[in-house]
């Protein structure tokens, strides 16, 4: 059989494999996991390996150092999906880690218009931490809650200020600590996101309460 027809064969059996493995269909990026394994079975060692540039091969078994694909996927001992490296169809790169009760663990991105994370699920499946870096280069650390809300912030922007925000149950913005040009500072803002007290430091040193109404009008100063 020539490597031609072998070759063929294979690329029958890889479209077979596709078929398969189309009931681990996850969200759109994972319709179709491709197994190189299965390629690289029966090539080994009955397949010649293909002619050079330059001429013919030199005989024996193949070698593969490199392997090319779209999606890998990978199983444990009882035939059950644990990871999966992906492309997905904007060209984002994606690598996925399933716990054994099939729930996704981990995924770590490269997100062509957001930049590189690091998103960790509880066992339900729910995202409840999130690291990132954005195009811009600024980090950022989130927690979130079993509903998928953001509760907890860090963040460090373009200036390089530090800073932390805390979530209301509703994904509101309530309270931000942070510091800016060496003064820290501590404010809160009501269910509109309007600032209401700002706490912070001033440059002599002193301590200083700022109380505002619902216009963003300060009323009440201290001291």
């Amino acid at each position: 059989m020539s490597w031609k027809e072998r070759l063929e064969r294979l690329e029958a059996k890889n479209r077979e494999l596709e078929k398969t493995l189309s009931k681990f269909k996850r969200a759109g990026a994972l319709a179709v996991v491709l197994m190189m394994s299965a390629f690289l079975m029966g090539t080994h060692e009955s397949a010649p390996p293909p002619p050079s540039p330059g001429g013919s091969s030199s005989g024996g078994s193949a070698t593969f150092k490199t392997v090319t694909a779209e999606r890998f996927v990978l199983k444990d001992g009882h035939g059950k999906m644990r990871g999966v490296f992906t492309v997905q169809k904007d060209n984002s790169s994606t690598l996925f880690f399933y716990g054994s009760e099939g729930k996704i663990r981990i995924a770590l991105n490269v997100l062509n218009d957001k930049g590189p994370n690091l998103a960790f699920f509880d066992a339900e499946g729910n995202l409840r931490s999130f690291l990132g870096v954005r195009n811009d280069g600024t980090p950022q650390l989130r927690f979130n809650a079993k509903n998928r809300k953001a509760r907890l912030r860090l963040d460090l922007t373009a200036n390089n200020t530090p800073a932390i925000a805390l979530y209301d149950n509703e994904n509101r913005s309530r309270l931000f600590m942070f510091v800016r040009e060496n003064l820290p500072l501590l404010t809160f803002t009501d269910t509109k996101g309007k600032l209401r007290v700002g706490l912070g430091m001033t440059r002599d040193q002193n301590g200083s309460v700022r109380i505002l109404n619902a216009e963003g009008k300060i009323t009440h100063t201290l001291p």
